[in-house]
């Protein structure tokens, strides 16, 4: 069966099976179902070297929601998305797909002075294409939310989080676990506020023998108070965030240490990536938070600042493309992407680093780019070549070390952040 035929009976298999649960449905009221199929096809030429891609994207979401009483109720929901890409090059036809299944379910019980919120949340991710393209990635979440406000009490919040993921990939990828537990509490009084919380969060990584303990502090204190009939007001506020986190390695190797970014920064189209001056940097803060939206144009550039000239040898990018289109496995083929570095606080004058190589992981959507140890302070990264244009778009960006450690070596490390301010 041809490509555009597998997506066809997909297509209307799902449409089918969406129409059946909503007409037999007793109480179709409380069942809510959504279908979209989408097609994109893009071609490019790049020295006369001509690349086209097909993308195929079929997607049903169904949510069941029950009130079992006015305080009880729960909800079932199951997401499903497949995806089939097909792209010519010089070298032939290349095929790929995925199949993603979503499913969950959530328990709410919400009475007035506590409340329960409840869920598991499972996924599935299958890619195929050749033999070395073949994965499943599983992640598996459960979590519970207890807030209590008894009279004459301070009202707590209670969260338990605990998540599983791996992947059946080889060498294998990922096999993680991590526990997150926090509790938190405020506190109004007058004119004062007060809020507290705590967390530890336990990581297991068995690919790379390493357990990280992290425990964080987080509080506030704010006052607020109005003279002359509110024409006059003062107020004043006090924060401070304690991390001490605990690292474990249990084999000899090396290790990712990620570097902290102070800010994210980003530049427009630049045909002299090695003096900016024309063309400055600014600040891009959501490409720290995860929440940007860069597209990937010819000669842009996309970059962070440390706090201090620290030495890195990766750079990770998290991609994700305009819907509907999605990135192909070969996407480090369609790209070129240089590396500068400066220490030049203007951010004007830029060295390029050497020996880059950048390696596509489909299932995690990033792009790797290793190199031999840099250390300064300002990196960019510098888009030489992209076939497919402003398709492919950045999230997020974060930088790492790389460091040899033995069997048995522990580590801990401990920061303190603390604002004052009044107004």
């Amino acid at each position: 069966m041809s490509f555009s035929q597998t997506a066809f009976f997909f297509s209307v298999e799902c449409l089918f099976l969406l129409t059946l649960l909503l007409v037999t449905s007793v109480e179709a009221q409380e069942l809510h179902g959504f279908f979209s199929s989408s097609f994109t096809q893009t071609r490019s030429e790049v020295e006369r070297t001509i690349t086209e891609l097909e993308s195929w994207r079929q997607s049903g979401d169904l949510n069941w929601n029950r009130s079992l009483s006015p305080s009880l109720s729960y909800r079932i929901g199951l997401r499903g998305e497949r995806l089939q890409d097909r792209s010519t090059e010089e070298n032939g036809v290349r095929e790929t797909s995925s199949l993603l299944l979503q499913p969950a379910l959530d328990l709410t019980l919400a009475l007035p002075r506590y409340s329960l919120h409840t869920g598991v949340r499972l996924r599935e991710l299958l890619t195929d294409g050749n033999r070395e393209e073949e994965a499943r990635l599983s992640d598996r979440n459960f979590f519970a939310r207890l807030s209590l406000n008894p009279i004459g009490f301070l009202p707590v919040s209670f969260l338990v989080d605990r998540s599983t993921s791996v992947d059946d990939r080889h060498p294998q990828a990922r096999d993680s676990k991590d526990t997150r537990y926090q509790v938190s509490t405020q506190y109004t009084a007058r004119n004062f506020n007060l809020f507290y919380s705590f967390s530890h969060q336990a990581t297991q990584d068995n690919i790379l023998h390493q357990n990280r303990n992290q425990q964080n502090h987080i509080g506030s204190l704010g006052y607020r108070q109005q003279f002359f009939q509110g024409r006059l007001s003062l107020q004043g506020n006090y924060f401070a965030n304690y991390t001490r986190t605990g690292e474990e390695f249990l084999t000899s190797g090396t290790v990712e240490v990620p570097q902290e970014l102070q800010r994210g920064l980003r530049a427009d189209a630049d045909l002299t990536p090695l003096d900016s001056t024309d063309v400055p940097l600014r600040e891009e803060p959501a490409l720290l938070t995860g929440t940007a939206d860069i597209p990937l144009l010819l000669f842009t550039a996309a970059g962070f600042a440390l706090r201090v000239e620290e030495t890195v040898q990766e750079i990770v990018l998290s991609l994700t493309p305009e819907p509907p289109f999605r990135l192909p496995s070969n996407l480090d083929s369609l790209l070129t992407l240089r590396v500068f570095f400066s220490n030049d606080t203007a951010l004007h004058t830029w060295e390029e680093v050497s020996a880059v190589s950048q390696q596509f992981d489909d299932v995690e959507s990033r792009l790797i780019l290793r190199f031999p140890p840099v250390t300064a302070r300002f990196f960019k990264i510098y888009v030489e070549r992209n076939d497919l244009g402003e398709l492919v778009r950045i999230n997020s960006i974060l930088a790492r070390d790389i460091e040899p450690v033995s069997a048995g070596t522990k580590r801990v490390t401990s920061t303190l952040l603390h604002k004052i301010g009044a107004g």
